[in-house]
This record gives structure tokens, C-alpha cells and sequence, in this order.
């Protein structure tokens, strides 16, 4: 349901929600993929309390780096750590568009799952 949900937004546009769902670093890949490849821009996404750690971030650089709409993204009280921050960094460094980066609440020191 969550894939079919993250399709519907991408081939729409708009924005993905998936707060709370148990997003782990595996499907942080498919969100990354599905930014870069969806045929209508996404313009937030909220990865809110879910199970994001370093990998996750490594992946949802690329997705960011790659995204030419991305105004809003939430990443607050997952498991993100200094080197997941950095990834994400390397990725914000060329995005143009996004105004918004929510990271309140990171679980520093903890697994994700």
C-alpha cells in the first residue's frame, strides 16, 4: 500500500506523506528512485517518525540532489546520525528550490530498526 501511495504521488505531483509508517533505509531507496524518475515533481515530503538512519540519508540525497521542485522536506525524530546529516548536506548543496528542512527530534546514537 505504502509503494502504491509514494506512485500515486509521484505520477501526480504534490506531496508525499508517509509519516509514521515504518520507513526504513530499504525504502528510502524506492523514494529516492521514485523522486528522480516520477513524471510530476514532488514538492514536500515528510519522513517523519519513521525508521530513516544513515543509509536512508545516503539515498534520499540523491533524491534531493536530483529534485527540481522539493520545497519541503521532514525528517524529525528518525534515527539520523552526524554522517547521514552529511550525506544529506551533499545533497541540499545543489538543490535550489527547498525552503523548508524540518530535523527535530533526531534520535542521535540509536538504530533505526
Amino acid at each position: 500500500k505504502m509503494l502504491e501511495e509514494l506512485r500515486q504521488a509521484t505520477a501526480t505531483g504534490g506531496q508525499v506523506v508517509l509519516r509514521s509508517r515504518g520507513v526504513d533505509d530499504e525504502w528510502m531507496q524506492q523514494i529516492a528512485e521514485a523522486m528522480i524518475k516520477g513524471g510530476k515533481e514532488v514538492y514536500s515530503v515528510d519522513l517523519s517518525s519513521n525508521k530513516v538512519s544513515t543509509l536512508g540519508c545516503k539515498w534520499l540525497a540523491i533524491g534531493v540532489w536530483e529534485s527540481r521542485h522539493l520545497t519541503r522536506l521532514n525528517l524529525g525524530n528518525n534515527a539520523i546520525d552526524r554522517e547521514g546529516l552529511d550525506a544529506l548536506s551533499d545533497g541540499l548543496c545543489c538543490n535550489k528550490t527547498l525552503t523548508e528542512l524540518r530535523l527535530n527530534s533526531l534520535r542521535f546514537g540509536e538504530h533505526a530498526g
